[in-house]
């Protein structure tokens, strides 16, 4: 039997009406849901690092002192100067080192007459002793005279050149590029070799020096690399390297240190800086790790952590709070060592401090994975 056309248009009705309310109930549920910012979990190796503090200092500070006792006659420099290798530092007054360097240039060219004159005499005498007209012994003894001469010409020679160094030596120069940091002396100071004239530093290199715990002495070796950022410039990180291990271990504090040279030839960093430094120690071969964004964890008073993960329900899109067991940080992540997550699974990174189980969200922006 055919049924009653009423009947088809019932049925038809009511499909027409469930199709309604279904697009009303997602409309509703649509405008309902968080909007939520998510990143996905990710499975790399770990690359072991540990942070430190330390300080700059500088790789050379030398108190300059001259090489001969004087007055101070000039002073080139003051506090804050910066200085070429070779600049001029301090001069000491050079009057007696000026006279000392005359006379013996006239100790010299008497020295270098006689020795022309005993020459002369020799030669004289063997032409006479070709003419039987003098002994042999006479030669002889002008033939000694003339390394006697000599003798005493080399040795005034010698004293020359030690004038004129002692005379240099009343100039004193910087042994390298750097900043005076303290003028000690003045002009009309008497000084002496032991005297300190300025306090000179190298800044165009600089050494920071880390404490490392004794822990890590066979991970941490010299090309081990580190990123620097400086308190006074934390926008701008430094790569480098260890440059060099001090392998004595410090009792007190059961560190070792860990010098790292840092280039500083554009001037923008200072002895005495703070700086914290992140040591990478490399990756166990083979080894990899789930890897979640610091800012997914929501933190418990009981120390317990939890993640909300995006999850599918019948079609709607909710959030689902995961308990974890945390590992090591890493670059803005945080290793999972236990817990109900995959590789891929997209956590909640804003909009997750006020969620509650089961409630629907929104993808609102998806960000990528970085470490």
């Amino acid at each position: 039997m055919h049924k009653p056309a009423s009947i088809h248009l019932l049925a038809l009705l009511l499909a027409i009406v469930g199709t309604v309310i279904a697009a009303y109930s997602q409309a509703s549920h649509a405008q309902q849901a968080m909007p939520v910012t998510v990143m996905p979990i990710v499975k790399i190796a770990i690359a072991e690092e540990i942070t430190l503090t330390g300080g700059l200092i500088a790789r050379r500070i030398s108190n300059l002192s001259a090489e001969v006792d004087g007055i101070v006659r000039e002073i080139h420099v003051d506090d804050g100067s910066v200085l070429s290798a070779g600049a001029p530092v301090v001069e000491l007054d050079t009057d007696i080192a000026q006279i000392n360097r005359e006379a013996a240039q006239a100790d010299l060219a008497q020295a270098q007459a006689t020795l022309q004159e005993s020459i002369r005499r020799h030669a004289e005498l063997e032409r006479l002793k070709d003419q039987s007209h003098t002994s042999l012994t006479s030669v002889e003894a002008a033939r000694a005279q003339i390394a006697i001469d000599e003798a005493a010409r080399n040795q005034a020679r010698s004293n020359l050149k030690r004038t004129e160094t002692l005379l240099n030596k009343h100039k004193i120069s910087a042994p390298f590029p750097g900043i005076v940091n303290r003028k000690l002396v003045e002009i009309g100071q008497w000084v002496e070799t032991s005297t300190a004239l300025v306090e000179l530093i190298d800044t165009q290199l600089l050494r920071l020096e880390l404490p490392v715990p004794q822990y890590y002495f066979q991970s941490v070796h010299e090309n081990t690399p580190v990123q620097i950022r400086f308190d006074a410039l934390p926008d701008q990180p430094f790569e480098s390297t260890i440059s060099a291990i001090v392998p004595i271990s410090d009792q007190s504090s059961r560190t070792f240190r860990v010098r790292i040279d840092v280039d500083n030839r554009e001037g923008k960093l200072a002895p005495g800086m703070t700086a914290k430094a992140v040591l990478r120690l490399g990756t166990q071969s083979g080894v990899e790790s789930l890897v979640a964004p610091q800012d997914a964890l929501v933190r418990k008073p009981d120390g317990s952590a939890s993640i909300w993960v995006i999850d599918e329900v019948d079609g709607v899109t909710k959030a689902k709070a995961v308990t974890v067991k945390l590992g090591r940080s890493y670059r803005g992540g945080v290793e999972i060592l236990d817990g109900d997550l995959r590789e891929g699974s997209l956590t909640v990174v804003r909009g997750n401090e006020i969620l509650r189980p089961g409630q629907s969200v929104r993808i609102a922006t998806e960000l990528g994975a970085q470490y």
